[in-house]
């Protein structure tokens, strides 16, 4: 099957379910991001893919909380997409983070997802 394009991640209350793809106008489901068909999975919520991994080749959502490493300490930051505008925000000191700076990370590492 044709890689196609990572959509969204699918979540049931606090749990993720599954994710979401498309593949020339057809949309796939896959509970592992493995094996994809066209059975749809039952969700609530679905984040947004933002076009990032981490350090391990991990696909990162809107709503995310990741660390990385900026000169000598260690940060954390929840990334937001609004529209196709994508924000960080440091969790730790309440302020902004530059998302191309996350993106350049080494260190990037997939923490969590905030249900916000």
């Amino acid at each position: 099957m044709p890689l196609g394009v990572l959509e969204y991640r699918l979540r049931r209350a606090n749990k993720v379910v599954g994710y979401q793809k498309s593949v020339q106008g057809q949309t796939f489901y896959s509970k592992d991001l493995l094996w994809w068909n066209g059975t749809r999975i039952d969700h609530d919520e679905r984040d947004a893919y933002l076009e990032m991994k981490d350090k391990n080749d991990r696909p990162l959502f809107d709503g995310d909380i990741v660390s990385f490493r900026e000169e000598t300490r260690e940060r954390r930051a929840q990334i937001r997409k609004t529209g196709d505008w994508l924000e960080a925000f440091d969790i730790d000191e309440e302020v902004s983070v530059s998302v191309e700076d996350l993106q350049q990370a080494p260190s990037l590492t997939f923490v969590g997802f905030s249900l916000d």
